[in-house]
Parts: structure tokens; sequence; C-alpha cells
């Protein structure tokens, strides 16, 4: 009876272990292919300055459709502003990236940052890809 109170019980964390490994290589390899957004053809140019997305940027998508995305969100166009303003808790100050599909007509792209200089925001981007 002595003996097997004696007898220590261990638990074999080796699966355990290499479970862990498994998703972490899983999760290594999957987190770049999940882009934040709307899936656009951006259109390419030669040179185009670096611009970091950083916590603060609110991004408006144009997709070739003509569907207007904020931060996945679709709205229209009398809906744009209401919708930016409550992203950026009405601070005129936030940066805006607006991001147009390449076959998208000038004139929608040009509505859309008309309406956010109308409504105050002065910091927009354009995204474009480099080749």
């Amino acid at each position: 009876m002595q003996n097997m109170d004696q007898q220590q019980v261990q638990i074999n964390v080796t699966p355990l272990v290499d479970v862990l490994l498994v998703l972490l290589i899983i999760f290594m390899v999957t987190a770049p292919m999940i882009q934040s957004g709307v899936n656009i053809n951006l259109p390419k140019t030669n040179k185009a300055s670096s611009v970091q997305q950083s916590k603060k940027s609110i991004v408006v998508a144009i997709t070739k459709a003509g569907k207007i995305h904020v931060d996945k969100k679709i709205v229209n166009l009398d809906t744009l502003l209401k919708s930016v303003d409550d992203l950026s808790g009405k601070d005129k100050t936030q940066v805006i990236q607006v991001k147009g599909d390449k076959d998208l007509a000038y004139d929608k792209i040009f509505q859309v940052m008309n309406k956010l200089v109308m409504g105050g925001y002065q910091k927009l981007s354009l995204i474009a890809e480099t080749q």
C-alpha cells in the first residue's frame, strides 16, 4: 500500500507541445493571406510614396461596381460622411485612405473624395500598388 502512495504521477506534455507548434505554424502561414478590407484591383504606378497604414487611418474602398465600403461596411454616397464621422469621432484631422479599383470611372473616386473634403476632412490619401 505504501508503494502506491509514494509513486508520483506525471503528465506527458510532449503531445501538447507538438499540437501547439503545429497551430503556431498554421497561423504563421495563413496570417499573411488574410487581407483587411475589400478585394480591389488597385492601379499600378512606377513610383509611389509609401504610406504606412496606421491604426487611426480609415480606409474607404470603391469597388469596380461602384460600391463604397467604409472599413468593410457598404455605404452609399449620402451616408458616407456619417459613417466616416462615426469611425473618426468627428475628428477632421483623421487620415482617410481612398482605394479605388483600377477599372473604376474617375468620376466615382472624385465624388467620394469631394464628399469627404466638403465634410471637412483634409488628410486624404490615394492608394496604389507599385509595379
